[in-house]
């Protein structure tokens, strides 16, 4: 591949030889006589000795000098390489290369564009990690292969013969760019010793280069992400602006009630609620006795640690916190009976009790219109709130009766309703706040519309057209038929309402106390589990466990009998008032549950859990610094790499095989070949000149003028002048040189 670039070197320049010096230390002058000198101006040993006769007078062994194609095409293939690595890490960064996001961008809110196949990127950025790291491995070797091949046109191509000396030659030839010694002389008054412009520049570039993979690395890093998948509808919820509406309702009126009194029954403090939500990331099985404590606690429809993976998706959130106060006589309403729309119930008995005449009483009071319903029909934030009053009476022998008014409790719940961001990867699985407006508006490319209705008109209140009628006397009935009732109106209609515990209990005891009678066995039977007995029982030192109204059964009950155990429900509440905020609490909980599990489904909850894939990620300033450190030493190499093909050569590269014809023409009366512990001591390196320059002495009579390498004085070496060389060299004549040489034999004119 380099036949044409050996070319000989034959000796130093006879003036350069002849001067003083560069006579060595060791050798007397005599060592220089021309007897001495002619061992360096003989005749070309027999491998290169002019041709016989029989060959074309004056024909030796020679060349031109040729470019060395070799360095331009691999580097910019390194090129090409090293910026499709750095590019495609770069922009799979921001967007994959077969759509415009890794996010789902979702036509019209409804559905993916097109099918999504991610694969490809993955390929791609895995081809780019692979040639980089090969990059990484032959960015060094590489630049100095090119440095090496460039060194030699510029130690050819010097303006005199003395621009650069042996000593520089050879850091060149030595790669001494990578050398931690050198830069340690040239900082150290070595410049003029050692220093050049090309060693400058190789050293820069092979500083930059090697700073450019590790600095690109410290901003470069890789993640796991979910792109796209498929979208699949896991669930239908209601929709706040369209709960059920009045005259739907007619013949479901009083149903919401029975299963929230199933709901306030069956209420502990053991069971898990999973749709008891907090403002945390992943699955929370908290307990209605939690319910307090919790970080900004609500009821969603979906289970606590839902995702909707790489979608965005909004859904209805209520919550509910109650508060209580004692207060007097004069604070509680007196006419609440009277209140058109209100709620009003009272409860009261009288029996004989171990020979002296007990009683209890219970007065649940809202005195307010409650068939309007508080809810509005919209997305947006909405906030209202509720008053029960409450007046328990008790006389027992014991010495907990109550005063003789009662004691009198304000018992307000205040409720936030609206919509939220369901936990997905792009909050990092964290429920969003309470927006204050309505989803929709905030539904970008990434989000999937949940409703057909995404025009509608909101800001009205939806109200019932159920008239006031005469009430009965334990407690009214309008409320009931209210739609879409407030959670402390359906739970006290549980508790205080018509067919609630109070209102039935005493008629289910007489039904079945026959039943006691023939009995074969004996033991405690569980006759009623009144609503919230199990979480105003809280047993905060011992195991939880489930409570009941319960008694033996050899004993004969009769209807009166049930009083007591009325009683010793309305005990348990009496001694337990410190946690009406949690009780309440917790039942306005279940109330929303209730409602809203009741309601059509006209919301829709899509899901897209994707696919995961390694992509890579940079900060903008890792790119800019990244980027503008390749272009720092790519573009300077293609520089070198087309400096360095664009010129003709003498010799490939400055390598061994370069510096052995050096030592060859520079001989062994100066270079001889002995120790040398300390090579930047010997003066003579930087005597001797160190560029290659055409010594040979035109006579004026050649056939063909053939030119002769050497060190020190001559003329500039020329691209389509013949220069001595090796016999595997040798450059057949062309044409044009036949021709003028049978011409000089024949003493006949060139004709052009």
């Amino acid at each position: 591949m380099e036949v044409n670039s050996a070319v000989a070197l034959r000796r130093l320049s006879l003036s350069a030889v002849s001067s003083p010096s560069y006579q060595s230390r060791e050798y007397s002058d005599n060592d220089l006589s021309p007897d001495s000198a002619t061992s360096h101006n003989r005749e070309p040993p027999a491998y290169s000795r002019t041709p016989p006769a029989t060959q074309i007078p004056g024909r030796g062994y020679s060349t031109t000098l040729h470019r060395s194609p070799y360095a331009l095409m691999p580097t910019l293939l390194y090129a090409a390489l090293a910026i499709y690595a750095w590019a495609a890490i770069v922009y799979l960064s921001f967007r994959p290369m077969s759509a415009k996001s890794w996010g789902p961008l979702l036509r019209k809110h409804y559905s993916y564009p097109k099918p999504l196949d991610y694969v490809p990127n993955e390929r791609i950025y895995r081809s780019a990690v692979v040639i980089r790291t090969l990059i990484i491995v032959i960015t060094l070797p590489w630049l100095s292969a090119v440095c090496a091949s460039a060194a030699v046109i510029y130690v050819q191509y010097q303006k005199t013969a003395n621009s650069l000396r042996m000593r520089q030659v050879t850091n060149l030839a030595d790669r001494r760019w990578l050398d931690i010694a050198l830069y340690k002389a040239l900082v150290s008054g070595g410049w003029k010793k050692h220093g050049s412009t090309f060693l400058v520049l190789a050293i820069v570039l092979h500083l930059i280069a090697g700073l450019t993979y590790p600095i690109q690395s410290i901003f470069l890093e890789t993640k796991t992400i979910r792109v796209p998948d498929s979208m699949d509808r896991v669930a239908t919820i209601a929709d706040l602006p369209f709960l059920r509406s009045s005259d739907t309702a007619a013949s479901l009126v009083g149903n919401d009630i029975l299963t929230a009194r199933r709901a306030l029954s069956d209420a502990n403090s053991i069971n898990a609620q999973p749709f008891l939500w907090q403002n945390t990331s992943g699955i929370q099985l908290h307990t209605l006795n939690d319910i307090l404590s919790l970080n900004d606690s609500f009821y969603a429809q979906l289970p606590t640690g839902f995702s909707t993976g790489v979608l965005r998706q909004f859904a209805p959130r209520v919550n509910s916190t109650a508060t209580y106060e004692s207060i007097t006589a004069s604070q509680f309403p007196s006419n609440c009976d009277s209140v058109p729309g209100s709620f009003y119930s009272k409860y009261y008995s009288e029996y004989m009790g171990y020979a002296r005449t007990e009683s209890w009483g219970i007065t649940a009071c809202m005195p307010a219109n409650v068939t309007k319903s508080p809810w509005q029909k919209t997305r947006d934030r909405q906030d209202f709130s509720e008053t029960l009053y409450l007046n328990f009476t008790s006389t027992q022998r014991y010495s907990s009766d109550t005063p003789i008014d009662g004691k009198l409790y304000r018992i307000t719940v205040n409720t936030t309703a609206g919509y939220f961001e369901l936990p997905n990867y792009i909050n990092e699985g964290l429920p969003g706040p309470l927006l204050e407006k309505d989803p929709i508006s905030l539904c970008g490319a990434d989000c999937r519309y949940q409703t057909y209705d995404t025009h509608m008109s909101t800001h009205r209140i939806r109200r019932d057209n159920i008239t006031t009628v005469d009430t009965l006397d334990a407690a009214s009935w309008d409320p009931i038929s209210a739609v879409n009732k407030g959670p402390l109106l359906t739970t006290a209609l549980a508790m205080f309402g018509p067919g609630s515990f109070l209102d039935t209990f005493a008629a289910k005891l007489s039904a079945i106390s026959a039943s006691f009678t023939t009995a074969n066995f004996t033991g405690d039977v569980c006759l009623d589990v009144p609503p919230l007995l199990n979480l105003i029982l809280h047993e905060p030192y011992g195991l939880p466990r489930q409570y009941c109204l319960h008694a033996p059964v050899w004993f004969r009950y009769e209807g009166s009998n049930a009083d007591s155990l009325i009683q010793l429900w309305l005990g348990y509440f009496l001694k337990g008032e410190d946690r009406f905020p949690l009780v309440f609490t917790a039942a306005a909980f279940l109330s929303n549950k209730q409602m809203l599990e009741s309601e059509p489904g006209q919301w829709w909850i899509h899901q897209d859990l994707g696919v995961e894939m390694d992509i890579p990620t940079i900060s903008l300033a890792g790119i800019i610094v990244g980027s503008v450190m390749m272009a720092l030493y790519i573009i300077p190499l293609v520089g070198l790499s087309f400096y360095a093909d664009c010129y003709a050569r003498w010799t490939s590269r400055l390598d061994s095989f370069t510096m052995l014809r050096f030592g060859a023409a520079i001989g062994d009366k100066l270079l001889p070949l002995r120790v040398a512990r300390t090579p930047d001591q010997i003066a003579v390196l930087d005597e001797i000149p160190g560029v290659v320059r055409d010594v040979s002495i035109p006579d004026g009579d050649e056939v063909l003028p053939m030119g002769t390498l050497g060190l020190g004085d001559g003329r500039p070496l020329q691209w389509h002048r013949r220069y001595e060389a090796f016999k595997e060299s040798d450059e057949l004549l062309t044409h044009a040189e036949r021709r003028k040489i049978q011409s000089r034999i024949n003493d006949d004119p060139i004709e052009g």
